[in-house]
């Protein structure tokens, strides 16, 4: 994305914010050297075909800071997250909820031999989740909405469909953000500390462009953190995507807003409380294995 049309996108998101509500807490985090700084890029957001002999490849492995060592980078995080009013309204399994959001570390099923040398990185926004991810060779941002629910059902691992937008390292100047074929899905549980999933159109070594990437994951050792705001991933989200589109923190809504929207989204994508597990390698059993 040009300059020009980048400063116009956060031009128009700051001020619809500013028009609901201040938003005090905005701070630029990305610049830090935690994790993974998005490239921008202004693709044509379609289906980026892999390059030839491309799946042949072996993963990149990124390199990542220790976690832990700048806790001032997840005040933001951790302070949209206690003041998420679906949240607390779960006040009796809220320890449950509020561990979904923290750094994911994943590793590839096709590559087990590397271990969890990737990253997923999730934060709540009212009953949705937002994302980072960086698979090595494929990095970007995620939309799970809606997020994670809590049923009767506790020793289910719940199934949760996402779509992506981002780029491949080696071609940033490309955007994939074409919701038909930049999707997934993720299995997850709280009490099992675990997720699986994949996502579709990255082959199995993280190269965007393939058929499905298998994944599995667990939490970073420590404190649930995230070293990202809710605000710089939607910059980031809104960056990826078609020249113009703006997203809103969902929480940050009016109320009014607020109930139209999830209603819009309730139409769009009815769901059960806890979808049925789907065979293949993606199976219940990946949450009672060692890690």
């Amino acid at each position: 994305m040009d300059p020009k049309t980048l400063n116009k996108l956060k031009q128009a998101r700051s001020r619809r914010k500013a028009s609901k509500r201040p938003n005090t807490n905005r701070t630029r985090t990305r610049d830090h050297k935690w994790g993974l700084v998005l490239k921008k890029a202004d693709g044509t957001g379609g289906g980026s075909s892999l390059p030839a002999g491309a799946a042949d490849e072996p993963p990149i492995i990124p390199s990542f800071p220790l976690e832990g060592r700048r806790l001032d980078v997840h005040q933001l995080a951790a302070r949209t997250r206690s003041q998420n009013s679906w949240l607390k309204d779960y006040e009796y399994d809220l320890s449950q909820l509020k561990s979904v959001q923290r750094t994911w570390q994943i590793q590839l099923t096709s590559f087990p031999d590397i271990g969890f040398a990737f990253r997923i990185y999730l934060l709540w926004d009212y009953d949705r989740l937002w994302g980072v991810f960086n698979l090595g060779h494929t990095e970007g941002a995620m939309l799970i909405d809606p997020g994670f629910r809590l049923s009767s059902a506790d020793d289910d691992p719940q199934q949760l469909s996402f779509t992506w937008r981002g780029v491949r390292v080696n071609d940033p100047g490309t955007s994939i953000h074409d919701p038909s074929i930049a999707k997934g899905k993720i299995w997850m549980n709280p009490c099992h500390q675990k997720l699986v999933g994949y996502f579709d159109h990255i082959a199995g070594n993280g190269m965007a462009g393939g058929d499905r990437c298998h994944f599995r994951g667990k939490p970073v050792f420590g404190p649930p953190v995230v070293p990202y705001s809710l605000d710089d991933v939607l910059t980031d989200w809104d960056e990826y995507g078609p020249p113009g589109e703006v997203a809103d923190i969902r929480q940050d809504l009016p109320m009014d807003e607020l109930e139209a929207e999830l209603r819009r989204r309730d139409r769009k994508h009815p769901r059960s409380a806890v979808p049925s597990f789907q065979r293949g390698t993606t199976t219940v059993t990946c949450f009672s294995s060692s890690s």
